[in-house]
């Protein structure tokens, strides 16, 4: 154990005085000797220890030129002039909003007449501080919202214009603007424009999905053509419903429907259409529509679209055939043909067709246990003992021609993939 310095101690083991050269304890001495007592004693070892450490001695150099990032003051902020920055507390705001109107009801407007609606909502600033709008969203894209400003002084007043577009829109329409504001009472507020946007013409479902059906199978479905007309507007009238063929009927009437719990300025024509197909024998996915002729010269004619898909009396299995070759392993898939009504028939020729992909090289083999109502083959790439066969996938087709009254044709799809 090293000491910082020598100097002179009583027999008692205190140091000795250094103006009175006097023992005594510097815990019991006061005033201006004592202080001068404790910082020359200070000195003194700080001192040595500099002259015994010359390192320690450069850093406090260093440090004391350039400063300690380490150091930390204990000087008050309030004393040293400094005030701490605080973020504001909306909770300690003095700002208040009045809201003027907050919902406007543009009430009915004609399709296609209007293209859009503006309203300026009013609010006023009563508190004892700035009024400041943080925050602006509408919650559609169809709708903007412009401030006259975003920070009003007390008893000010201040407006919020809202344009909504009426571009593709039909119906009822409820759109809302919220507002954030540094008023801790009412922190957001939500600012509302409605109303309706009159339909001119309308089919209600847009299609209708007659779904499976069989040949000669007779299906009905309605939908419903409606038109909406302000009040004390002409109303205007289907002249006539028709399929486009012959295996497609519909039928329809005028019922007048005031719509008052809805809205009382404008009034609704719903016309059901009621729609008759009878399934012709051509198998697979199928469309059509009705066409709908109006005295509304511009929407003359509509149209109600139709889809189903006849199944015929020939069934094939699976629905979808896949083969493979890959590393030179051989996958074949098995295929059927049968007759639901045991209707007798035989297929004439196939033909393997390809959409996608290199032109594939299939072998269509029928079996040995045919009979009369039902016919199998086995469905396999054709094998090549060289494995020649370029990689790739092949989409595609086998077309079967059948003597099939109803069915003379049956498509079958398939997906082959090579790999070596």
């Amino acid at each position: 154990m090293f000491r910082f310095g020598i100097e002179a101690a009583s027999p008692a083991g205190f140091p000795l005085d250094p103006v009175t050269r006097q023992a005594g304890n510097p815990q019991e001495r006061s005033g201006e000797g004592n202080r001068f007592f404790q910082e020359d004693s200070l000195k003194r070892k700080v001192d040595c220890l500099m002259k015994r450490f010359p390192a320690v001695a450069v850093v406090s150099f260093v440090l004391g030129v350039f400063g300690s990032p380490l150091s930390v003051s204990t000087q008050p902020l309030e004393s040293a002039g400094k005030t701490p920055a605080v973020a504001p507390d909306i909770r300690k705001s003095r700002a208040r909003i009045e809201i003027v109107d907050d919902a406007y009801d543009f009430g009915v407007a004609p399709y296609g007449e209007t293209k859009s609606v503006t309203h300026t909502f009013g609010f006023r600033s009563v508190g004892l501080e700035d009024l400041v709008l943080t925050k602006i969203r509408p919650h559609c894209g169809c709708t903007s919202a412009i401030p006259s400003a975003t920070r009003f002084a007390p008893e000010t007043e201040g407006g919020l214009t809202a344009k909504l577009n009426f571009r593709g829109r039909s119906g009822p329409q409820s759109i809302t603007v919220d507002v954030d504001t540094n008023d801790p009472n009412r922190p957001r507020h939500t600012f509302r424009i409605k109303g309706t946007i009159l339909t001119p013409w309308a089919v209600r479902p847009p299609l209708l999905d007659f779904g499976d059906m069989v040949a000669g199978e007779t299906k009905e479905q309605v939908a419903y053509v409606t038109s909406q007309y302000p009040k004390g507007e002409e109303i205007r009238k289907i002249l006539q419903v028709r399929g486009e063929e012959s295996f497609i009927q519909a039928a329809t009437e005028d019922i007048v429907m005031p719509t008052s719990t809805r809205s009382e300025g404008y009034l609704e024509v719903r016309r059901p259409v009621r729609v008759y197909l009878e399934a012709d024998r051509k198998v697979g996915e199928r469309s059509g529509q009705v066409l709908v002729s109006t005295d509304d010269p511009e929407n003359a004619t509509l149209t109600i679209p139709l889809i189903w898909r006849v199944e015929g009396d020939l069934t094939v299995y699976p629905e979808r055939v896949y083969v493979a070759c890959v590393g030179g392993r051989y996958r074949k898939s098995p295929l059927r043909l049968s007759s639901r009504k045991g209707t007798r028939f035989e297929i004439q020729s196939v033909e393997v067709k390809t959409s996608e992909g290199p032109p594939a090289k299939l072998e269509v083999a029928p079996e040995r246990h045919n009979t009369p109502t039902q016919k199998f083959y086995k469905v396999a790439i054709q094998e090549d003992p060289f494995l020649l066969l370029k990689p790739g996938s092949t989409v595609g087709e086998i077309v079967f021609k059948t003597t099939h009254p109803d069915q003379e044709e049956i498509r079958v799809p398939f997906a082959a993939t090579i790999r070596n």
